[in-house]
Order: structure tokens, then C-alpha cells, then sequence
């Protein structure tokens, strides 16, 4: 269930799956506790593959997948992904704790925020020239 609604939201099924792991599990009882942040993340990570598996199967299915922005945002988060994971194990647990808090916060106010009228319109304005005009006519619409 939480990996279909993170992948419906369009975020990480991690950002969902992280605070179960560090927050409800101890709650259920000693044996259920992961051994700090770096653990939880490792197994939010984990279990996200298979939420993120299973909806990259079906989008590639569709026919979905623009491969070219893929690769582009591979090359920069599969580094990223390893450089994060050796210096997360030099890192303070709590100062985690308190990262990730403020990183979903923000995450909220940007999810939840709406763009006013005038931004719609200069977004829609940009789009339609300049440097963005090319943006929706590379791209087959389904």
C-alpha cells in the first residue's frame, strides 16, 4: 500500500517507508527496532525497489518512459546514491533524524503549494517560446 501511494504522489515510496521503519516499528516491540537511521534507510530503500520495479514494468509496458531523461537523471543519482551511503555511515544519527524531518517538510510546502494565476501564466508563456518551445514536440502525447 505504501509504495502504490508513494508512486501515485509521485515521490519515493523511502520518504513513506523511512519514518515507519524509524518511528512504528519500535512501537510493536523490541525485536521490530532497526538499528538507527542508516539501517532504516538501507531497508526503505530495499523494499522501495520492488514498489519502483513493479511500476517501471508497467509504464515500460505503456511505452511511458522517456529514455533520454532517464539516462540523464541515472548518471546523476546512481553516484550520488553511492557517495551518499559512504559518508551516511559517517554521519550522526540524530542529525539524520532531524535532516530527513526538514527535508519532508519542505517536501510538503512544495507538494501542497499551488502555483498562483500569474505563475501559470508565465510558465505557459515560457513554454510556449524561447529556450522552451521545443518542450511537448520531441515527445510523443498519449
Amino acid at each position: 500500500m505504501i509504495a502504490t501511494t508513494a508512486m501515485l504522489g509521485g515521490i519515493g515510496g523511502a520518504a513513506l517507508f523511512i519514518p515507519i521503519f524509524l518511528i512504528l516499528f519500535p512501537l510493536l516491540g523490541p525485536e521490530y527496532i532497526i538499528a538507527g537511521p542508516i539501517a532504516a534507510i538501507g531497508v526503505a530503500l530495499i523494499t522501495e525497489t520492488f514498489g519502483f520495479t513493479s511500476g517501471l514494468i508497467g509504464y515500460l509496458r505503456k511505452g511511458l518512459i522517456d529514455f533520454k531523461v532517464a539516462r540523464s537523471l541515472i548518471i546523476v543519482a546512481v553516484p550520488a546514491a553511492i557517495i551518499g551511503s559512504l559518508l551516511g555511515q559517517l554521519a550522526d544519527p540524530n542529525l539524520l533524524k532531524i535532516l530527513y524531518g526538514g527535508l519532508m517538510l519542505i517536501l510538503m510546502f512544495v507538494l501542497l503549494r499551488r502555483p498562483s494565476t500569474d505563475e501559470k501564466q508565465e510558465i505557459t508563456r515560457k513554454t510556449l517560446a524561447g529556450k522552451y518551445a521545443h518542450i511537448g514536440h520531441e515527445r510523443k502525447e498519449t
